[in-house]
């Protein structure tokens, strides 16, 4: 329900979508959700992307922030 909402036009909604990807992937490793090393992918293409809004990118960073975290603790 959450991935597709990571490509919306509206920014607030991308950040949000985003965040919320995260706090349920921070429960979750590789084995168990195949879809998170995806979902990471994505996160590292929107930070890297010239034109996204701030917002956007702000969500990404932080929300891999809070899956990388996840991964220390779960690995």
């Amino acid at each position: 329900m959450l991935e597709p909402l990571t490509s919306e036009r509206v920014d607030f909604v991308r950040q949000g979508a985003m965040l919320a990807l995260s706090m349920i992937l921070i429960q979750h490793n590789d084995q168990m959700a195949p879809k998170s090393s995806r979902i990471r992918k994505n996160f590292d293409k929107i930070i890297g992307e010239k034109h996204e809004g701030p917002l956007t990118k702000f969500g990404a960073i932080l929300a891999q922030g809070i899956v990388n975290a996840g991964l220390f603790f779960f690995s």
